[in-house]
């Protein structure tokens, strides 16, 4: 598709220009710092409390794990890290079980509900309704999203972590979810915006398409980071409003937007676990710099 259509999307990506591409990356970086905030309510809610300045560093470098096909490839580096903070492999694991299934509920139910202001109610399949009517009791009942995660472990014949998040800990979790999608949803409407698209149809379509697709991208283990899916469904859902090439340049630019965030957040993270891996016992507890 990106080789058949290469010079309407050199178009489109002329259209964006170099001001929106730096406009939407900054929301975009601040949408991923967010997800740090998702994580470590999580982690307090199960009783794990992450050394001071220790959480981002280990959660932005272990998300590079999620460019390999597999879902838990993050989850084993954050288990290691949960050893150095006495924490339980099961619990660090859950921990990550339980940011996918956050991010994957939410982003559903709030893509859903965006949607129809952009592409009209006959644009969603009746059982997709359904599917976020089930997600959406998920989101108000939290103790079924441990529930399910028991079960999970029972089926992989490990030992079930029985563990509980207070209500509190999951609406502070849902929260953070909800920034996300917000932050990224602006980021790709600063996108679209360039490409010709305006109004709360636009808005809707930016936002409610991205919410859906990257929840969508993260139940296909079959696709690193969501690889294909979160364009497909990006594309889609923009093309009724901007046209197909400009559409995809749109979910094009965004991929590499959050690819890029990805890869500075993680160098920061890592130059952050040098720092601390430095600092004598006791010093950490003094003032940064």
């Amino acid at each position: 598709m990106v080789l058949r259509n290469r010079a309407a999307l050199a178009q489109s990506f002329a259209e964006i220009g170099w001001g929106a591409m730096v406009g939407s990356g900054v929301l975009a970086l601040a949408g991923t710092v967010a997800l740090v905030g998702l994580w470590r309510a999580l982690l307090l809610g199960l009783g794990t409390v992450p050394p001071r300045g220790e959480a981002w560093p280990v959660f932005f470098v272990s998300q590079l794990g999620k460019y390999l096909p597999g879902l838990l490839w993050p989850a084993v580096a954050q288990m290691e890290a949960g050893r150095r903070w006495g924490s339980r492999r099961s619990v660090m694991l859950a921990a990550n079980l339980l940011l996918l299934a956050v991010l994957a509920s939410s982003g559903v139910v709030v893509g859903l509900a965006l949607l129809p202001w952009s592409v009209g109610l006959t644009g969603v399949a009746w059982w997709a309704w359904v599917a976020a009517g089930a997600l959406a009791v998920v989101c108000v009942w939290p103790g079924l999203l441990t529930q399910v995660l028991d079960e999970l472990f029972r089926l992989a014949r490990r030992d079930p972590p029985s563990l509980s998040v207070p209500p509190a800990a999951m609406a502070r979790a849902y929260a953070w979810a909800t920034l996300v999608w917000l932050l990224y949803g602006v980021h790709v409407a600063v996108l679209v915006r360039a490409v010709g698209g305006s109004g709360l149809d636009a808005w809707a379509a930016a936002a409610g398409g991205m919410a859906l697709g990257w929840a969508l991208g993260l139940v296909a283990v079959f696709a690193p980071a969501g690889l294909g899916v979160r364009e497909a469904v990006i594309t889609a859902c923009l093309a009724p409003v901007v046209g197909r090439a400009p559409a995809l340049a749109v979910a094009l630019a965004s991929r590499g937007l959050l690819a890029v965030c990805d890869v500075l957040l993680a160098l920061a993270g890592s130059r952050r676990a040098a720092r601390l891996a430095r600092t004598p016992v006791g010093a950490s507890e003094l003032p940064d710099d």
